[in-house]
């Protein structure tokens, strides 16, 4: 199905500001372990934004930067300043959704896989709306589990959701260069955008 699950960042406060601790941190979580564990067969762990059916808009040619490397995450940890880690709050769906069948087994084990470079992780949720709601709050979460189930089949339908104009209020990722890429991209009229 068109499913992809999230695991997000609050990019505006520190230490998720930081491009070295967000990268440390998706190394540090063994993704296929997980996806083997909970999607019972159904689901893959890529380096793609998108579902394994909209493939065809991945370029082949980029490689994985965030494998599972508990050795380099903490190393990229120390080049970021946190030799020792830090504590952060990770927000699990109260919910189960196609892109995150059991949220809270599944954040125990990002939760233990983060552990090993040293971070303490403390798991909180809240009713759904008032997490949906929540989110988007200042300060907002450190990190939390979201998803999409798209709509349609086009990759604009989860790039725009994400990366596209009102997306900041999520992430805090506002650009205006890749917005107008996915701009252009969502009014081409074949699958090359120059």
């Amino acid at each position: 199905g068109l499913n992809v699950g999230y695991l997000a960042y609050n990019t505006t406060v520190a230490p998720f500001d930081n491009a070295k601790v967000r990268k440390a941190l998706n190394m540090a979580i063994n993704k296929q372990a997980i996806v083997d564990s909970f999607w019972n067969g159904l689901g893959v762990s890529d380096a793609s934004f998108l579902p394994p059916a909209l493939g065809w808009a991945n370029n082949k040619s980029v490689p994985d930067d965030y494998r599972f490397d508990p050795k380099g995450a903490k190393a990229l940890l120390a080049e970021a300043g946190y030799p020792n880690g830090f504590t952060l709050d990770l927000w699990y769906m109260p919910v189960s959704r196609p892109y995150f069948p059991n949220p809270k087994a599944i954040a125990e084990a990002m939760s233990a896989d983060l552990s090993a470079i040293g971070i303490k992780v403390n798991l909180k949720t809240e009713d759904w709306a008032k997490y949906l709601e929540d989110r988007n709050k200042a300060p907002g979460f450190d990190m939390y589990m979201i998803g999409w189930t798209g709509q349609y089949g086009s990759p604009n339908n989860f790039y725009d959701s994400y990366y596209g104009p009102g997306s900041e209020k999520d992430s805090g990722f506002d650009n205006a260069q890749i917005q107008g890429l996915l701009s252009k991209a969502a009014s081409a009229k074949d699958s090359r955008v120059n």
